[in-house]
């Protein structure tokens, strides 16, 4: 019997994006998975899918690159110029010619701008699209100067594609509300868990209590307020991090001189983490911290990966009171939330945990990732798949 084929493209690199290998990984146990995107095809997935990088050269890139900017800059003045980045930059017609030979029964679009690549060649192979808005694109850029130019163009793309979509998924209930509101679509919330490991939390000792941040390195997120917050915490709490990311390394040698200044015998910088190990290598540790200041609507509406993983590794979490995760951390009592993103006062909150609150927001946290888990947040996704190509 030959097994239904689906398509997944993710302009990213894919070894780091947990969303789009959890995609992979829950999907290919029920069809033929076919990747399309940056890097080599991660060591435990070569024998599940049919793997394409289509990062290119640096000389193509840096072609494209320029390509892409001037294309920008006109864009956002003629907007009907946008779509030329298409057929004028080597990197989309390369992954052009891929969509077309895959003739897959299904493309699953990760994020708007794969939009523009696959709705055309799903439409004329009359197969199903699936699209993934991992984040509300309007909104995602922090600097005046990429919303004054970037703005305006993920919102064309997104009223000229997204509604060809069969199927429209997102991270988090208010980002559904956002993509309904302002264009008028109807998203699922699948939101980004990690398999369930059903991993029971350690032991709290009274006199060393082990916070733990790990992800990307990004200036938005304002990282250095953890550290900041180091310096009001008691002796026996220790800051971990296990930071990822492209192109970061002055900004992690900022946050380590910090550290050093601050609380040079407590805060320690670790390798990073490939996603499938997460939630084993935290698990040792007491509480996952993730004070993040809503510069964006998408920061404020966040429900972020690394939160499901301080879930799943049976963590208690500290959290900056941002909707999106203050809500969930309300329903289920597995975290203390800040009132402020003053460090200060984030400090003042760890100090009055008690080892024996700890251990309570660690246990909650276990039961909550008996639902708060991809298989739940998967299944999802593989009932969409099953509805579409059942038709």
């Amino acid at each position: 019997m030959t097994h239904q084929h689906i398509c997944i493209i993710a302009l990213s690199p894919i070894a780091r994006d947990a969303r789009v290998l959890r995609q992979i990984e829950y999907l290919s146990s029920h069809y033929d998975i076919t990747a399309i995107g940056y890097g080599n095809v991660p060591p435990d997935y070569e024998d599940k899918i049919n793997w394409h990088n289509v990062a290119g050269s640096k000389l193509e890139q840096w072609i494209d690159r320029i390509i892409r900017i001037i294309i920008i800059i006109l864009g956002r003045f003629l907007p009907f110029i946008l779509p030329l980045e298409y057929p004028l930059t080597i990197r989309a017609r390369r992954i052009k010619k891929i969509l077309r030979n895959v003739k897959a029964d299904a493309y699953h679009a990760n994020d708007w701008d794969t939009l523009p690549l696959v709705v055309p060649i799903a439409t004329k192979l009359g197969a199903k699209i699936v699209f993934d808005a991992h984040e509300y694109s309007p909104e995602q850029q922090t600097s005046v100067l990429k919303k004054f130019l970037l703005q305006s163009r993920s919102a064309y793309f997104l009223k000229r594609y997204a509604h060809q979509a069969n199927s429209m998924t997102t991270v988090s209930p208010l980002l559904a509300e956002k993509y309904a509101e302002k264009f008028h679509l109807d998203a699922q919330v699948i939101m980004s868990a990690p398999r369930h490991r059903a991993l029971p939390p350690s032991s709290v000792e009274p006199d060393t209590i082990h916070l733990v941040h790990h992800g990307g390195a990004a200036r938005p997120r304002h990282l250095e307020l953890m550290i900041e917050a180091m310096r009001y915490l008691d002796g026996h709490y220790q800051l971990h991090f296990y930071l990822v990311g492209v192109s970061i390394e002055a900004y992690v040698n900022e946050l380590k001189s910090l550290a050093t200044i601050i609380a040079p015998q407590r805060i320690h910088f670790h390798e990073p983490i490939v996603p499938t190990e997460i939630t084993r290598t935290i698990n040792k540790y007491d509480v996952g911290i993730y004070i993040l200041k809503p510069v964006t609507f998408n920061h404020m509406v966040a429900l972020p990966n690394k939160l499901f993983d301080f879930i799943n590794a049976s963590l208690a979490v500290c959290i900056s009171p941002t909707p999106g995760m203050a809500s969930l951390a309300r329903q289920y009592d597995f975290s203390l939330i800040s009132e402020t993103y003053d460090p200060e006062e984030i400090a003042e909150k760890l100090n009055a945990l008690t080892p024996e609150r700890i251990m309570e927001m660690k246990q909650n946290a276990y039961e909550a990732s008996k639902i708060l888990n991809a298989d739940v947040e998967m299944g999802k996704l593989i009932t969409i798949y099953a509805d579409l190509l059942s038709k």
